[in-house]
């Protein structure tokens, strides 16, 4: 049976709350089921009942995120029709929610006759889903996707979160509200439809209440940009469960009489201040114009200085910042090639920056042994041994290697520097995701805004493994990874001839890089360009972050040439380089969740790399003085001839043995 692809849908607002006010006792409580209800109790009707948080990987999860995602998408291709736009990409059964908003959790309730079979569904079992996380607490809780997706759509389209934009139930006048009780009550009573159940109406139709809105924008996956027209909080079908469609008149229902309602200004939102490192490497990665490549990253490198020549798949191991004999400073670098487990080649010495690639600018080719092409398993996996005697046909083993190694080491990751500790979360000043290295206070590409919008990282945030509760019998899963941090999206200049105020707020390299191509800009009379701040201390998951940002004037050089960038500052435009990049997770490998954390940058690699590799931060040191920089390669010098190192970023690295092997073709 063949497969839909599924596309994702990032909704990167939400208002939910984990923790709330109790009205009546003016306590705080969590905002999800209570202690007694999460334990399992005997009723007077002889039934068992508790509640159990529903984890992203069950399935019902994974229902409710389809049944959402494929509103939204329905919702959008109703308007866009009215448009006469282009709907043909518009599937709404390929399009699934990435997450539900922060904090909106699931929570099964369950009520099991046999007490001895609570872990079992059987006969006379009954099973009802509440969503928790609305931030009036947990009383107020959405019983199916129909009943919450109102309230997404405000959450996806209403860049002033005005609630009174919002067309759910819960955000409704009281009066609304109180009109809303009594349908859900007249359905109980002639339709039979139980409190608790999972049919729901839609809220009756309000008195226009807010200002006319223009047409917003949905970012779905990163090639998707779907225009939605925001209804307005008009009259709606009294008794429709269908998500509400835009209409140019209102619904021939009895409107509500409300009274006017004052509505207090919102709170001036301002971004967080930048991070501030803490070691020496973090300062040097910070700042511009010095190294493009971090010890630990995987990088694809030139196997010799013709830039059109075959590459190879490395990881770096060493840096330095060196002066040339025309004191010009350069960035060298020590990379140790991939293979497989029976061959390591020899550290390569990189004295052109420009001879390596990132490891997302490229796709990896073809496995060059024809019986791995179809499989997808992580290096560890791969019978190495069989294919270097011939048993699975002809190949370069070598090759081969490198690729499957990548390949699992994008599906890894790994923190490192706990700042904090406490028994549910820990907080990191940087992490290894996939092939990069990634710190604090760094700008990181999203995967939604077509890989322009982008996060300054505050925290890194990792939770440990949940092991899943006794009563729903699923394994425990790994631990998970989320990115907190300020949220901007790249915007056109409103006054196109001039340079906006400098943003303090963001890192010194976007800074300059902004500048760099807003002043190319304006030399041939063209737009400027600016980073718009659209939503403060953002949690996303692992999954929503492309990569790491690099600056376009440093980029186009090393993925192009640098007469492409000579040509694009000459015609005004320097394009974001990001758009030319690949995602994290692109080309992974098929690994289980709980096997992606890895403790070490060595384990990530495994027997890719010689095993007396040391990878880690390397400690920062000025030397002064003539003098050349040395490399043992497998009995063999490789020289460094007239050079004063500046600065180093050394890590220590093992002496390989054997030829250097053939590679494959960028």
């Amino acid at each position: 049976m063949s497969r839909i692809a599924t596309k994702l849908v990032f909704i990167q607002r939400s208002d939910g709350k984990e923790i709330t006010v109790d009205s009546r006792t003016r306590r705080e409580e969590k905002n999800a089921p209570t202690s007694e209800q999460l334990t399992k109790t005997k009723g007077e009707n002889g039934q068992w009942s508790y509640y159990h948080e529903l984890e992203i990987t069950d399935k019902r999860n994974y229902d409710w995120r389809k049944k959402l995602g494929g509103l939204l998408i329905e919702t959008m291709a109703a308007a866009m029709k009215d448009k006469k736009e282009d709907m043909s990409k518009l599937n709404a059964d390929k399009y699934v929610l990435a997450a539900l908003p922060e904090n909106y959790r699931l929570y099964e309730h369950r009520r099991v006759a046999n007490p001895d079979n609570l872990d079992e569904r059987g006969a006379g079992d009954r099973s009802d889903v509440y969503l928790y996380g609305y931030p009036q607490g947990r009383k107020k809780r959405f019983r199916s996707p129909n009943d919450f997706f109102h309230h997404l759509l405000w959450l996806a389209t209403d860049e002033t979160a005005d609630p009174e934009n919002c067309q759910c139930k819960f955000c409704a006048s009281d009066e609304a509200q109180k009109a809303f009780s009594e349908i859900e009550k007249t359905q109980r009573q002639r339709f039979g439809i139980k409190s608790d159940g999972q049919k729901q109406a839609t809220r009756p139709g309000l008195a226009p209440q807010s200002r006319d809105r223009s047409s917003e924008t949905v970012q779905t996956t990163p090639t998707t940009k779907i225009t939605v027209e925001v209804p307005k909080r008009a009259t709606a079908p009294s008794l429709s469960s269908a998500p509400p469609q835009p209409s140019k008149s209102p619904a021939p229902t009895a409107q509500l009489a409300q009274s006017p309602i004052t509505t207090p200004a919102p709170p001036i939102v301002t971004p967080n201040p930048p991070v501030q490192p803490t070691n020496a490497e973090q300062v040097l990665d910070a700042q511009p114009s010095k190294f493009m490549f971090r010890p630990g990253e995987v990088v694809w490198y030139q196997r010799n200085s013709d830039r059109g020549g075959a590459v190879g798949l490395s990881v770096v191991t060493g840096r330095e910042l060196m002066r040339d004999i025309n004191r010009a400073i350069r960035a060298t670098y020590h990379v140790q090639p991939l293979s497989h487990p029976f061959h390591h080649p020899p550290v390569v010495l990189i004295k052109d920056e420009q001879l390596l690639k990132p490891w997302l600018a490229f796709s990896p080719p073809e496995n060059f042994h024809e019986s791995l092409r179809k499989i997808n398993v992580a290096f560890d996996q791969i019978p190495w041994r069989q294919l270097l005697d011939g048993v699975y046909g002809e190949g370069d083993t070598e090759a081969d290697g490198s690729i499957f190694a990548a390949k699992t080491v994008d599906a890894s990751y790994t923190p490192f520097e706990v700042l904090s500790q406490t028994s549910t979360e820990t907080k990191y000043n940087g992490v290894f995701l996939g092939g990069e290295k990634i710190w604090r206070g760094e700008a990181l590409r999203l995967k939604n805004g077509n890989g322009k919008d982008i996060m300054i990282l505050s925290e890194i945030v990792e939770k440990p493994a949940s092991t899943a509760s006794p009563t729903n019998g699923q394994q425990p899963t790994g631990p998970e990874l989320f990115f907190v941090g300020d949220l901007y999206s790249y915007r056109s200049n409103p006054q196109p001839t001039k340079q906006m105020p400098r943003n303090t707020y963001l890192p010194v390299r976007v800074q300059q890089d902004l500048e760099f191509r807003n002043s190319a800009s304006m030399a041939r009379g063209k737009g400027t360009n600016y980073w718009k701040f659209i939503r403060p201390l953002a949690r996303l998951t692992a999954a929503a972050i492309k990569g790491r940002w690099y600056e376009s004037r440093s980029m186009i050089p090393i993925l192009h040439s640098p007469d492409a960038l000579a040509q694009a500052v000459g015609e005004g435009e320097v394009e974001d380089i990001g758009e030319s990049l690949n995602s994290h997770g692109d080309s992974s490998a098929i690994v289980p969740a709980g096997q992606r954390r890895k403790a070490t940058r060595l384990e990530a690699f495994g027997m890719a790399v010689p095993q007396s590799i040391v990878f880690g931060g390397g400690g920062i040191t000025q030397r002064e003085g003539q003098q050349q920089q040395q490399q043992q390669q497998g009995g063999q010098q490789a020289q460094q001839e007239d050079v004063e190192v500046e600065m180093t970023d050394y890590v220590d690295v093992s002496q390989g043995q054997g030829a250097f092997g053939a590679g494959y073709m960028g």
